[in-house]
C-alpha cells in the first residue's frame, strides 16, 4: 500500500472511530433514569459491534505495521476521549447526558471498546502465542470486571440489600429489638416526621450518598426526611431540589415501602 493511501486510510479510520463512539455510547448504560431498550435494539447493537471491531482492527493492521499493544490502547483512549466529548457537545443541555455521562458508563465504554480492539489485533498476529495468551487472559479479567461494575451499580447494591434484609429490618422495628450483628456496619439513620424514615446509607462517591430507606406508610421521602417537596419524573420515581444552592437528589420504588435514594451535596 502507497504512503498516500496509508494517509487517506488513516484519516478514514480515525473518522470512523469517532463517530463509533459518539454513536453507540454508552455501550451499556447503568444509569437509574436511562430508558430501557427493546432486545432488537441491544442485538443491533452488539451486532454493530461484532462487524466494527474486526474491520477497524484489520484497517489499523494494514497502516500501522509496527504498532505496539501499548500505542494501540494510547490511540484508542484518544479516540474515544474525542468521541464522547463530540457526542457530550452535541447533546450538551440535554437531559440524556446526566444519565449516560455517569463514571460507571464511561469506564463500560472504554473497557469494552479497547479490550474489543486489542485482543482482536492480538490474535490476527502471527505468531507470538505467549502474548496472544496473555492477551486473552487480561481480557478475560476485564470481561469478569465487567461484568462485577454491572452487578455492583449503587441501585443493584440496594436492591439486594432490600432483598435480603428487608424482612428481618421490618420484624425487628416492628418489635423493638435491635439490628443484626450483620447490619452493623451500615450507616443506619431514623428520621421522624410526619411520615417516618428509616435510613441506610450504603455507598458513597464524593459528595453523593446512595442507599435504601423504609417508609412504614409507604410514601417517598427525601434525604434524611428533610421537609422538602417532590417532583414526579418517573413513574415510581421522584426528585428534589433545593430552591438555594446544588444539593438535589432522587428516589426510586424497589418494592411496597422500600425505596432507593440518591443525594447530592
Amino acid at each position: 500500500m502507497s504512503e498516500k493511501k496509508k494517509k487517506v486510510l488513516k484519516l478514514v479510520i480515525i473518522f470512523g472511530a469517532i463517530l463509533f463512539n459518539m454513536g453507540l455510547f454508552p455501550i451499556i448504560n447503568l444509569s437509574i433514569d436511562a430508558p430501557k431498550f427493546s432486545f432488537g435494539y441491544i442485538v443491533y447493537m452488539i451486532v454493530i459491534m461484532l462487524l466494527f471491531i474486526p474491520s477497524i482492527t484489520n484497517d489499523i493492521s494494514l497502516v500501522c505495521e509496527n504498532l505496539t499493544q501499548s500505542r494501540l490502547f494510547l490511540y484508542n483512549l484518544a479516540i474515544i476521549t474525542i468521541g464522547l466529548l463530540a457526542r457530550y457537545i452535541l447533546e450538551f443541555g440535554e437531559v440524556s447526558n446526566t444519565y449516560n455521562f455517569t463514571p460507571i458508563n464511561i469506564i463500560l465504554h472504554i473497557l469494552i471498546v479497547s479490550v474489543g480492539i486489542m485482543l482482536v489485533y492480538a490474535l490476527n498476529k502471527k505468531g507470538e502465542r505467549k502474548r496472544k495468551i496473555i492477551t486473552v487472559i487480561v481480557a478475560g479479567i476485564l470481561a469478569v470486571s465487567v461484568v462485577f461494575i454491572t452487578q455492583n451499580t449503587p441501585y443493584k447494591k440496594a436492591e439486594r440489600f432490600v432483598r435480603e434484609n428487608s424482612n428481618t429490618i421490618v420484624e425487628c422495628l416492628d418489635n423493638e429489638l435491635p439490628l443484626p450483628n450483620k447490619l452493623l456496619g451500615k450507616v443506619y439513620n431514623e428520621w421522624n416526621g410526619e411520615h417516618n424514615m428509616h435510613e441506610f446509607i450504603l455507598t458513597t462517591w464524593g459528595n453523593t450518598y446512595y442507599g435504601c430507606y423504609y417508609s412504614p406508610d409507604d410514601v417517598p421521602l427525601p434525604f434524611q426526611n428533610a421537609d422538602i417537596d417532590f417532583r414526579t419524573y418517573k413513574s415510581n420515581s421522584w426528585e428534589w431540589k433545593e430552591e438555594y444552592g446544588d444539593n438535589h437528589g432522587k428516589t426510586l420504588k424497589i418494592k411496597d415501602k422500600w425505596y432507593y435514594f440518591e443525594a447530592s451535596f
